[in-house]
């Protein structure tokens, strides 16, 4: 549990940084037309913090634009390879 008694999340994305992602929608839509393509995409580095607690080490704006992807909150513009269905 935390100082203020919420269970804290089992992996952690962006500890103490600001919540502001640095990539672009564009560049956002080209890692998800790398997933689409089955292009390679670098590994995500997690760091075991506690038992059964991690934090991204690395990738984490890759994560957070996955995650934005799904819940909709931008649309894919400005792919090279993938122009959809």
């Amino acid at each position: 549990m935390g100082d203020d008694g919420q269970k804290e999340p089992r992996f952690l994305l962006a500890p103490d940084c600001p919540r502001q992602s640095r990539w672009g929608v564009q560049r956002k839509s080209r890692l998800i037309e790398s997933f689409i393509l089955n292009a390679p995409v670098p590994p995500v580095i997690f760091d075991e913090r506690d038992f059964d607690r991690f934090e991204a080490l690395d990738g984490r704006w890759r994560l957070a634009a996955i995650g934005e992807f799904y819940e909709d909150k931008f649309a894919l513009t400005g792919l090279e390879l993938w122009l959809g269905p």
